[in-house]
């Protein structure tokens, strides 16, 4: 139980606590499988009173059923491997303990699965256009993530969607007469539902449930039409995608086009369309820019006190991309406040674990600090409250690579690229880990890729370019990726500017770096400590140190 609270995911004063505290003291006294009636539970342990009625209050069904979740959750994420496991049958009030299998016998059961077997029967498959078995699979596994309501009513509806967020309609894709009924317009425009889906900043609609329900103003609407035409000797088919707000403005277009062939092989489309889904759906994309330029407008309501999930991840993201004190100050305060109230979206507790790393690694503290101890508990708590979204996963991800801890923090993002593979931050992550290990020339390529799509990117998914460039000796490469850091807000690259200034003994260069450090309240040291913190190459920092 212990363990469950340093991991995040109980809090000793909510009532999951308390509960399952009973639970235990139960199973120690009257031994395995002996039920405990819900009076007493209601009594004993939720506050009820002498005068209670199960059959008028659901309370202890409700609250057995909470903690039956919230363990199921945890076991699947973070717990997966403790020695304990807890479990709430379906229908009773007892607890059920089971205990990890001895190693002894994981290795017989290892070695009865060993044992010859007859080879399986050869099967026979039924031949469908890849495309569409594709896309069929997809929908199927994300239907609890896309919103697909089963002719649901209106108050139904309104019930299922927070109201704060905006919600992205994905019509139907519309197909000029050339094109033949064969045209998978509506396999096409699910899949770029599914992919968005991944994205957990807004809500994701396809197909639409009722067609009177509302668009408004903060909402988004995804449309395209497609037409054939003949390019030389080999037919074309045209995608033309838009995007609009809820007052019908046109925020973003694209056009896509393929030779005809491949619409009966899915891969020349899925890659497509996964990077129309990272242009729309990610930080740097045009859904989350446009909801974070709203928030200027909404400064009153802010300063009344009036904060949700949904703006406090789009302050925290404001603040992630300019590294803005100001928006620091707002985005931490937010953050901390939906945690207080035990926020159930696993984003906020992502973004905090974010935050408090982000801390530790300014701090420039041990491996043990307590700093790093809660951004290991927050992002935990965002593993289990949403387990099949990418942001814990990348959070855990980048904590494990501040504590140098490799391999696991290659196998947690990897979960997190097959989670959302449009998600441009888990690419760089992964980029780093490869120039981590060694292979600097995959590593700077991944995230060049990324970079070179943007305008404006963050300043951390530049800095092992710089370090690249310093291992290359090419300090003028240094000295642009440095600039190009501090221009996105990041101070980090101070210290590197100033170690490509003296690479490339431009004194004037140096003179306005070493002022800019004094200006910032940094000293050496302190700034490479930092870098350090988040890029635990020994030897390369080792070297870096020595220039200045």
């Amino acid at each position: 139980m212990d363990r469950l609270v340093r991991r995040g995911a109980l809090s000793p004063e909510a009532r999951g606590h308390a509960l399952l505290a009973h639970l235990i003291e139960h199973f120690l006294g009257a031994g395995p499988g002996v039920p405990i009636k819900a009076y007493a539970i209601a009594v004993d342990v939720l506050g009820r009173s002498t005068g209670f009625d199960p059959s008028q209050d659901s309370i202890v069904r409700v609250e057995i059923g909470r903690l039956r979740k919230l363990l199921e959750m945890y076991y699947l994420g973070p717990g997966r491997e403790d020695p304990v496991r807890f479990d709430l049958p379906k229908g009773q009030t007892h607890l059920e303990v089971q205990f990890r299998r001895t190693e002894l016998e994981t290795a017989a059961e290892a070695q009865a699965e060993s044992a010859p077997r007859p080879a399986p029967q050869s099967a026979t498959w039924l031949r469908v256009p890849l495309l569409l078995v594709a896309v069929a699979a997809l929908t199927l596994a994300a239907v609890v993530t896309v919103l697909m309501l089963r002719n649901p009513g209106d108050a139904e509806i309104a019930a299922a969607l927070n109201e704060d967020y905006p919600r992205v309609f994905v019509r139907p894709f519309e197909k000029g007469p050339s094109l033949d009924k064969a045209f998978p317009g509506n396999a096409i425009s699910s899949f770029i539902a599914i992919e968005l889906s991944a994205f957990r900043s807004f809500r994701v609609i396809s197909p639409l449930p009722v067609t009177t329900l509302p668009v408004r103003p903060r909402d988004y609407v995804l449309e395209g039409n497609a037409i054939a035409s003949t390019d030389g000797a080999e037919g074309k088919v045209h995608v033309t995608l838009k995007l609009r707000d809820g007052l019908g403005t046109v925020l973003w277009s694209d056009r896509l086009s393929f030779p005809a062939k491949d619409l009966g092989t899915p891969q020349p489309v899925f890659d497509a369309l996964s990077q129309i889904a990272s242009m729309l759906g990610g930080a740097l994309g045009v859904i989350d820019s446009d909801g974070r330029a709203r928030l200027n407008d909404e400064e009153r309501e802010w300063a009344r006190g009036s904060t949700s999930d949904f703006r406090c991840i789009l302050r925290w993201q404001s603040f992630d991309l300019t590294k803005d004190l100001q928006e620091r100050m707002v985005a931490r305060a937010c953050l901390e406040d939906r945690a207080a109230q035990d926020t159930p979206v696993g984003q906020i507790w992502s973004a905090l674990a974010f935050l408090r790393f982000l801390d530790w690694t300014e701090a420039g503290a041990a491996t043990n600090d307590p700093q790093v101890e809660a951004a290991l508990v927050a992002a935990n708590r965002a593993l289990l409250l949403d387990p099949n979204g990418s942001d814990g996963h990348e959070a855990m991800g980048s904590i494990l690579t501040g504590l140098g801890r490799l391999d696991e923090a290659q196998e947690v993002l990897a979960r997190a690229l097959e989670i959302n593979p449009s998600n441009l931050d888990t690419a760089v992550k992964l980029g780093w880990l490869d120039c981590l290990t060694g292979d600097w020339e995959t590593g700077a390529t991944r995230i060049r890729q990324v970079v070179d799509r943007y305008t404006v990117v963050p300043g951390w998914y530049r800095l092992p370019l710089a370090l690249a460039a310093f291992r290359d000796g090419n300090a003028s490469a240094m000295l642009e990726e440095a600039k190009a850091i501090l221009a996105s807000g990041d101070h980090r690259g101070l210290v590197l500017a100033l170690v490509a200034a003296r690479l490339g003994s431009d004194t004037t260069e140096e003179m306005r770096q070493r002022q800019a450090l004094e200006k910032a309240n940094l000293d050496l040291p302190e700034a490479m400590a930092e870098i350090e913190a988040i890029f635990p190459d020994v030897e390369l920092i080792a070297a870096l140190r020595q220039v200045p």
